[in-house]
């Protein structure tokens, strides 16, 4: 009797470890599949379901946890995200550089206000690779270690730059963003010392490269730029030379005579014929294990109301295919990848303006493809 006891009880026990261990399994199985949940607002998290957004992507906010709360509205290019996950905002009045970790912690302000060596008069962009920070400010370029520690700065030209991207061997691409010279990039060195400048623009052909809002790299150092007056992503390799051109399906586009808005005696007619249709808002990387996808935020513009009327990404391969096109929040807005994931911003409309005045600290969206997700399963 004791013995069949004892072999019951060793039975129940081997049977409940074996109940733990497949619940266990299936948790983890379940994992990638889960959608993060976060107290968004409704109009948030209806429209993801709406779209199926969380299908492809899961969400995951990210508290500063930083006093100054207008923070927020100064994350635009000024963003960086390191190897290590640790959050890089460059606070361009202010001269300096607030550091956070992937939870949103602060770590560390880096600079001041000033213009001198080790100061920061304007900070337009940040990139963080190999433990060094490059910040492009107002006609330089000033390099940190990650502690913070000042390492040296050089001037990198006589014109204003929005962008700057590190990519192999340690050289430092400043990329322009308007036509205004017959200049696209400079390419420096590790040490400072430009290495080529390239971008040719004819007259009659500056429209086409004009305005250029936003770049990618990827892992080949090849570029991927958008702009304001052309219905393309442009891919170009290190030496400036053009690999393709794609995206003519994302319609209508901003359409207007470049001419006219330049000559115009009426503002408002200026701006009604800006504001005309979609216009490209930001391009990005982001690298798989067996292939790479190139994003694309476009946004409609209603010139009457002077709002944005719909926000879009649209996901492209290698090869410029459009493999889907995916409606996001109106009042999100993508800044910043670390070829991983997207990092977006997110403003409360004004009918919940008050759940953003009481928040105290900005948030940052972090938005990640499902590790379940390929790049044929996003084909529509």
């Amino acid at each position: 009797m004791i013995k069949t006891f004892k072999q019951m009880a060793g039975f129940m026990r081997l049977s409940i470890l074996i109940i733990v261990l497949v619940c266990m399994l299936e948790a983890c199985g379940s994992k990638e599949n889960k959608v993060i949940e976060n107290n968004f607002p409704s109009e948030l998290d209806s429209l993801f379901k709406l779209t199926r957004f969380d299908e492809i992507f899961s969400i995951e906010e990210i508290e500063l946890q930083y006093s100054d709360s207008s923070i927020i509205s100064r994350i635009s290019t000024s963003i960086c995200i390191d190897e290590h996950k640790r959050i890089y905002v460059g606070q361009s009045n202010l001269g300096y550089i607030l550091v956070f970790d992937e939870k949103g912690k602060f770590i560390r302000r880096i600079g001041r206000k000033g213009k001198g060596p080790g100061e920061l008069f304007e900070v337009n962009s940040i990139d963080v690779k190999n433990g060094k920070i490059y910040v492009l400010g107002d006609l330089y370029i000033s390099i940190f270690t990650d502690s913070g520690e000042f390492v040296k700065r050089f001037q990198y030209g006589n014109e204003f730059a929005p962008h700057i991207r590190i990519i192999s061997n340690g050289r430092m691409i400043v990329f322009y963003t308007y036509a205004m010279t017959n200049k696209m990039c400079d390419v420096f060195d590790s040490g400072g010392q430009i290495l080529q400048s390239w971008g040719e623009f004819e007259k009659e052909s500056r429209t086409s490269y004009g305005g250029r809002v936003s770049l990618a790299v990827d892992e080949l150092d090849n570029i991927y730029t958008i702009n304001f007056y052309d219905p393309s992503v442009f891919k170009f390799n290190i030496n400036g030379e053009l690999l393709s051109r794609f995206s003519k399906d994302i319609k209508p586009f901003v359409d207007h005579d470049i001419s006219r808005i330049m000559n115009a005696n009426n503002p408002e007619d200026v701006f009604y014929r800006t504001l005309e249709g979609t216009v490209m808002e930001g391009v990005y990387y982001l690298k798989f294990k067996n292939y790479g996808l190139i994003i694309v935020e476009s946004v409609k513009i209603d010139p009457v109301e002077m709002k944005v009327e719909t926000r879009n990404l649209h996901i492209f391969n290698h090869e410029g295919k459009v493999i889907k096109n995916l409606a996001i929040p109106n009042n999100l807005n993508i800044v910043f990848s670390d070829n991983k994931d997207l990092y977006g911003t997110f403003q409360y409309s004004k009918a919940s303006k008050e759940l953003f005045e009481d928040n105290k600290n900005p948030m940052l969206i972090k938005i990640s493809f499902r590790d379940s997700i390929s790049q044929y399963s996003l084909i529509n």
